[in-house]
């Protein structure tokens, strides 16, 4: 739990968040997008679990921003 009494919960990127094989990014896992959006706009703090490092995690990164980090 952050300060505020809200959830943490770190999310794996590679065969979680995408349906893709490493180092590809696949289609979004709806079932966990929905989990993962319901938390935060309950008031959870996301974290992007990965391993992924330069492009990959860049790739990665972008990816996140662009669909699931809803708020900042």
């Amino acid at each position: 739990m952050d300060t505020k009494g809200n959830r943490i919960i770190a999310v794996d990127f590679d065969g979680t968040l995408h349906t893709g094989t490493w180092p590809e990014i696949g289609d979004v896992n709806m079932t966990v997008f929905n989990f993962c959006r319901n938390e935060q706009l309950n008031g959870a703090r996301l974290i992007l679990w990965t391993n992924r490092a330069g492009e990959q995690l860049e790739d990665a990164v972008a990816w996140w921003n662009a669909g699931l980090n809803l708020t900042r």
